[in-house]
This record gives C-alpha cells, structure tokens and sequence, in this order.
C-alpha cells in the first residue's frame, strides 16, 4: 500500500496538456479507485468503434488527444519475480523488440504512435482478429497499398473522401515509418513532430515503408552516443 500511494503521488505531481491529470485515489470496499479529471467526449477509441452511427471528419480526428493510464505499468509488476518480464500493454501498439527485452523506451513509444496514428486515419485497430488473416494486420494492409501505389485506399471509408489528401497521406506514411519493425528505422519523436508540423518534408519510403536517410541518421546518432560512452570511460581509466 505505501509503494502504491507513493507511486500515485508521484503521478499526481505529473502536469502536461497532453496527459489526463491523476487527481488521486480513494480506497472503498478493498478496491483501490484511481480519481482521474473528467473528460467529456470519452476515449478516441470508444468513438471510433463503439458508435456506428456517429463518426469524427478527418478535422476532428485529432482534436486536443490525452494519454490516460500514463505510468502504471510499473504498479502492474509490483511482487513480480525480478527475473521474470511482464510486458504491460495492448497487442498492436507493442514494438516487436519489447517482447525480447521487457525494456521500453523511446523507440518503443514512437513505434506505439505509429500504429495510433494508422488507426486514426484508416478507422481500424491494429489487429483485427476477425478480419482474413491477410486483411489482420493493419499495417501490412497500409504496406500493401502503399506498394501498390493506392495508399489512400487505406483511410477510413468513413470519411467519404471528404478529407485534405496531402494530410492523409502524411499521416499513412508517417505511422508506416514509425511503426516499422526495424528500430533504426523509426524516427526520434522531435523527427515525428517536425513532419507533422511541416518543418520538415517526410523522407522518400521504399516498397518496406523503410527510409534511408532515417535509417542513417539514427544510426549517427547511436554511434554518437557510443563514442560518448567510449571517451567518458576512456576519461575514468585515465584519471586512476
């Protein structure tokens, strides 16, 4: 109970436009209840699959979006053994490499806002359990028509065609590129925020939905950061 209150106090401290605030908890009956602020219009997902007879146009897709739920992975694995890994999180928005290392990171998230991003613009989640199994995977579906040079055939039927091309089709491009399989092939999120902002054209994709330029500069920047590690130890050895 103190790890939990001290995890949730933590959390409360957390400001952010884009986060639901955690108000706090209340403890009734032997449940624990986490307060959240109110949101009216409910959750993105609700909206997009739980009401067939209303739907968002493509200016309402976004809106002002808050990430709820943020940081409670950590209270998921409280008492687990050490040397077990549990990976928290919903099928499709999980990086491949998460279930090999049970470490998120960065490249993880970014892989996570890719597969939001193709849900939004094609009105499907990414894995369709009752879809053919061609049909299951979202993003082989945007790859396939993307390789077939009709991309926008992946945008969600409901907007009738009643959108900006040019956003559509970054949007699809831009979650192929983030939610690659490759690690070194997804952008930094200041990459993500740049192409959706239009300081910076998106990169040129192959038939894999794979960029180079991408590819080459994340691989600088590991690089760079190993040569950091190398000559901060090199300073340590040096010193004794």
């Amino acid at each position: 109970m103190k790890e939990f209150v001290a995890e949730i106090v933590s959390l409360g401290q957390l400001r952010h436009r884009n986060l639901v605030q955690l108000l706090g908890y209340c403890r009734r009956k032997g449940e624990l209840l986490l307060v959240y602020d109110f949101m009216p219009n409910g959750s993105l997902d609700k909206f997009l699959f739980d009401h067939p007879k209303s739907k968002l146009n493509w200016g309402q897709s976004v809106l002002n979006g808050k990430l709820g739920d943020f940081g409670l992975a950590r209270l998921y694995e409280h008492g687990s053994n050490p040397e077990t890994t549990h990976v928290v999180g919903t099928l499709g928005y999980i990086a491949p490499e998460l279930t090999r290392t049970g470490k998120a990171s960065t490249s993880t998230d970014v892989y996570s806002f890719g597969a939001f991003l193709l849900e939004v613009a094609c009105g499907r989640r990414p894995i369709d359990t009752r879809a053919l199994p061609e049909k299951m995977i979202l993003h082989d579906v945007v790859l396939d028509c993307w390789r077939r040079g009709a991309i926008l055939e992946a945008a969600d039927p409901k907007l009738e065609s009643e959108y900006a091309v040019e956003e559509v089709e970054l949007v699809l491009k831009l979650g192929l590129l983030c939610a690659n399989q490759i690690e070194l092939a997804r952008p930094s999120m200041r990459q993500v925020m740049q192409f959706l902002e239009g300081e910076s054209p998106l990169p040129e994709l192959s038939s894999d939905g794979i960029s180079e330029s991408v590819i080459a500069m994340r691989s600088g920047e590991v690089l760079d950061d190993l040569r950091s590690c190398s000559s901060a130890t090199g300073s340590v050895f040096e010193g004794r």
